[in-house]
This record gives structure tokens, C-alpha cells and sequence, in this order.
């Protein structure tokens, strides 16, 4: 015998192979049979579905005259589930549950028995721990070693190694939507989200500047859990940033009937109907204490309580968090609730850190589109190349919503063909945009500046020209010509006027930019700088 220890056995009876005619049980291959001759267990737990109840008691009395002293116990699997698998995993498993494992007993789980849901389900159980032993197989008598028992570190195996590696990688891509990324810091980032995800149920928080990707990979993530089956429930989306007041209490946590004037009816929270889901909270520093306070005990006891309700619901989901505010610096945010969701952090990179991902990140919005219009977005050769300049000089302030956004508008200005044309007029309007943003957030709470805003150097330099120039251009150009003024060259305009965008040895393209713009509008560099 493999070992001296007591043996429990944990087997299903076989309706073609146990069963057998009387003449022929003392020659024919009777699996379960011989394994208790072979290992000569003290408990046998018989698994059997409804129609085999019958043979099993009699394969139970054989067992007791083969081995005196054995304990079997027959567990009728109810419902019957035969082929389906689900049904099948739930009887074991309940099966399981109602029986006493002892640390001084080794636990076989025999495996080649039944229909092919039941002996995935035992072989699941047993690699879940759920059954606590061994997996065991048994081939015909004439083979020479009838009785195997498998491998459940599948790790160790090569073949199998570079499987899960496989797997790991398609999982990786899958989270980034198919598109090959070269970012170093990106990839593997992706491969560690991939890892925990598939591994534990441990709330995420992502960290990231606004427009870097957290909804979408929030979204990827809960597409690949429940393409593996590991979640059956919805995705649920709330933006903390939205709710106000009373507002965010109902919106998370539900309500009763007549919980508040208004209330005629009873409206579940987005806690209770992520139950078996995924819940992704963005802006979650938004939350305010109570709500923090409800949110940390839902998610210790998994259970959630409406407002009005005497009654508690089940709300047992798998928490996605997003914010781009440092929540360990901001002393609003509860402690506790960011040690409860901070198992499992990553911060993502912004595009300004992934300027290698640029042109994939284009071609993926460009298939999108085509896919949304039904007809082929593309754009021309120069214009490709001069929307890829600028993009690797922007500031791009909200990421790739601010990337996607200007390709979709060269998309509806063009009708499908992109040209050089349009991609200057998106660069202008572009960089109109965020210099009036900038100039907003600036002002801080002083008085509004004039609109609209003021452009002497342009009007000097255009003269009456000047009018025919629109709003974000003027005021883009006017930045420049101020530039210029404070420098001593083009190289070092530029410099002044992308130093948050730029690195500082990229100070030559910068200057060509700068030149570039003076030269649109007519106005020669060179009488700048004399």
C-alpha cells in the first residue's frame, strides 16, 4: 500500500463498469472494487446518481465483505444531475460539505467512475481543496501499474508550464483590447493585473491622471472574468464624482419602499446589483464618510442594508476602484477603507509616459471608427506623419480621451479621408483649447479675465489680418509671439512653450514647431531674432 495511514476514500459507482452479472463478478474488471482490495480503506464515501442507488448498496455490501470494518456511507447525488455540469459540481459539493475529513486520514478521490461532468467536478473539487486529498485513477487489471494517482502541480510540467504561459499572455492582450503595446512599464503592468485578477477576489484600486484608461480596463477585466467563468453577475458603473448628497446613499446602497418623501417604490442600490459581478467605483475619493463608512462594512460582511430596510441583502462582488487623486494624502478619506481596497494597487502610466504606444493606440482608433461609421477611416501619408508629430510633442492633459477624441473630430470634418488640412486645423483647435483651459484654472478664484481674450502681438503683427483669424488660433499664436519675445531663439520659445509637454534635449523639434507656426501666419522668424 502506498502508505500506513488510515485511507478515506471519496468514489462514485460506476453503472457500466461496477455493475456486472453475477456469474461474472469473480473474473470481470470491476474498478472501484479492486481499488478497495488494492488500498483496503477504513471509510468509503459512494457516490451515486438516482437510477444506481440500488447497485450501490450492493457494491457497498461487497466492499464490507471484502474489507471487514470499513464504514461506507452511500450519498445519493439529488437532484440526478447526470450530464449537466453544474449540477453535477453543486451535489458533490454539498456532498462534500456534509463530510468529516480527519488530518490523520489520507484522502483518495477516485476519478474514473461516472459520467465526464461528475469526474471534472471531483477532479475541480480536489484541486480547490474543497476535497482535501489525492486524485487517484484506475486502468484495467492488465495494465502494469492499475492504479495512478495524478499530478495536481501542473506547474512543474513543461508542456503544461508554457500553457498556462500562453494563457497568461492572452489574458494580458485581451486586457489591452488586442493592441500590442511597448511600453515596458505598461506590459508589465497588464501582465500583473492579469495574475491577480484570475487569482483573487481582493478589491483593485487604479490609480491614474484622467483619461489613461481605468474605465476601459475595469471593463476588460470583468469581460475576462466572466469569459472564465469566475463571475456570473453584471458590470456596474458608478462615477463618485457625480453623486451629491442623499443621492450617492441611494444610488449605492438602494432603498425601501417609503424610506423618503417620493419613495413609492423599493429600488435596489448599485452594491446589490453588482452581487456576482464587478462594481468599478471611479473617482472613489469622492465618496463622502458615510458613504465611505457603508461602503467599508458592505464590504467586510458582504452584505448590504437599504435605507428604510430592516432587511440585509447579499452583495458578494469582486470591487474595482479608480481614482486619480493620492487618497493617502487626502485626509477626507477613511483609513481603514483605503487599507481594505489598497490590497491590490497599480498606478497606470499617462500617454505622455507611453509615446511608443502612440501609432498602435491611433491604428486600434481607427478600426474602432471604421466600425462605428461602417467605412474605412484612413488617413494620408502626410497627414499621418504630421498628426504623429504633434502628438509626441502635446501635452495631451486628458490622455487618451483626449487622443481618441481628436481623431473621431478629424473623422467627422474629413468624411473618412484625413488629410494634412485636417489635422492642422485639429492641431490648432487643439492647442486653442488647452491654452484656455490653462488661463481658466490659473485665474483661481480672482476675477474672470476679459472675453474675448486679448491678443496684442498678433494684432500688431497681422494688423487687420488678425480678424480673420479664429478665437483658438489667435490666442494659441499670441502664446507664441510671447514666447519669442522672452527668448533668444526659436529653440528656446520652444522650449518655454513645451517645457511640460517636452523633455529638455527636444528643444530643436520645438523650435521647428515654433517656426513652423510663425511661417503659417506669415510672419518671418528671422526679423525676431536679429
Amino acid at each position: 500500500m502506498a502508505t500506513q495511514r488510515p485511507i478515506h476514500l471519496f468514489t462514485l459507482v460506476g453503472g457500466k463498469r461496477d455493475a456486472c452479472a453475477p456469474e461474472d463478478r469473480g473474473t470481470a474488471w470491476r474498478p472501484t472494487l479492486a481499488l478497495v482490495e488494492h488500498y483496503r480503506p477504513t471509510r468509503i464515501e459512494l457516490l451515486t446518481v438516482a437510477k444506481f442507488v440500488r447497485l450501490a448498496h450492493e457494491v457497498a455490501e461487497e466492499f464490507r465483505q471484502l474489507s471487514p470494518g470499513v464504514v461506507v456511507t452511500v450519498h445519493p447525488m439529488d437532484p440526478d444531475p447526470l450530464w449537466d455540469f453544474a449540477d453535477n459540481y453543486v451535489a458533490i459539493l454539498d456532498i462534500a460539505r456534509r463530510c468529516r475529513f480527519d488530518e490523520d486520514e489520507d484522502l483518495l478521490v477516485h476519478i474514473s467512475n461516472g459520467p465526464f461532468p461528475a469526474q471534472s467536478s471531483l477532479f475541480l473539487l480536489t484541486r480547490s481543496r474543497h476535497l482535501p486529498g489525492r486524485l487517484v485513477y484506475s486502468s484495467d487489471r492488465r495494465v502494469r501499474d492499475p492504479f495512478m494517482e495524478a499530478d495536481l502541480q501542473l506547474a512543474r510540467y513543461d508542456a503544461i508550464a508554457e500553457r498556462f504561459a500562453e494563457e497568461a499572455r492572452e489574458g494580458g492582450a485581451f486586457l489591452k483590447q488586442g493592441i500590442v503595446t511597448l511600453n515596458a512599464t505598461f506590459n508589465r503592468m497588464i501582465e500583473e493585473v492579469e495574475k491577480v485578477v484570475t487569482r483573487s477576489k481582493a478589491p483593485l484600486l487604479l490609480i491614474g491622471p484622467t483619461g489613461c484608461g481605468k474605465t476601459a480596463l475595469a471593463r476588460r477585466i470583468y469581460a475576462l472574468l466572466l469569459m472564465r467563468g469566475d463571475v456570473t453577475g453584471p458590470f456596474i458603473e458608478v462615477n463618485c464624482a457625480t453623486l451629491r448628497g442623499d443621492q450617492a446613499l441611494t444610488k449605492l446602497f438602494g432603498y425601501d419602499r417609503g424610506a423618503f418623501t417620493g419613495a413609492v417604490e423599493a429600488r435596489q442600490g448599485a452594491l446589490r446589483r453588482a452581487n456576482g459581478g464587478v462594481l468599478f467605483l471611479d473617482e472613489i475619493g469622492e465618496l463622502g464618510p458615510e458613504e465611505q463608512a457603508m461602503l467599508l462594512t458592505a464590504l467586510d460582511t458582504k452584505k448590504v442594508q437599504p435605507l428604510g430596510s430592516d432587511h440585509e441583502f447579499a452583495c458578494d462582488f469582486r470591487l474595482i476602484a479608480g481614482t486619480n487623486r493620492d487618497l493617502y494624502a487626502d485626509k477626507r478619506f477613511r483609513e481603514d477603507l483605503l487599507a481594505r481596497i489598497d490590497l491590490l494597487m497599480f498606478r497606470m502610466p499617462s500617454l505622455r509616459d507611453r509615446l511608443e504606444d502612440l501609432e498602435p493606440n491611433i491604428a486600434h482608433e481607427l478600426e474602432r471608427l471604421t466600425r462605428l461609421y461602417d467605412s474605412k477611416i484612413t488617413f494620408s501619408r502626410e497627414a499621418y506623419a504630421r498628426f504623429l508629430d504633434f502628438a509626441r510633442e502635446a501635452a495631451w492633459p486628458h490622455n487618451f480621451r483626449d487622443l481618441c477624441g481628436s481623431i473621431e473630430r478629424m473623422t467627422i470634418f474629413s468624411g473618412g479621408r484625413i488629410t494634412e488640412a485636417d489635422v492642422e486645423r485639429e492641431v490648432s483647435d487643439m492647442q486653442g483649447r488647452w491654452l484656455l483651459a490653462e488661463v481658466a484654472n490659473d485665474g483661481g478664484t480672482a476675477e474672470a479675465p476679459a472675453w474675448p481674450p486679448s491678443t496684442p502681438r498678433v494684432d500688431a503683427a497681422l494688423g487687420a489680418a488678425a480678424a480673420e483669424v479664429d478665437l483658438p488660433e489667435r490666442v494659441m499664436l499670441e502664446a507664441v509671439l510671447d514666447a519669442c519675445a522672452r527668448s533668444k531663439n526659436a529653440s528656446e520659445a520652444g522650449r518655454l512653450l513645451y517645457a511640460r509637454a517636452r523633455a529638455p534635449e527636444s528643444g530643436r523639434n520645438a523650435g521647428q514647431r515654433v517656426n513652423y507656426l510663425l511661417k503659417k501666419y506669415g510672419i518671418d522668424p528671422a526679423r525676431l531674432w536679429r
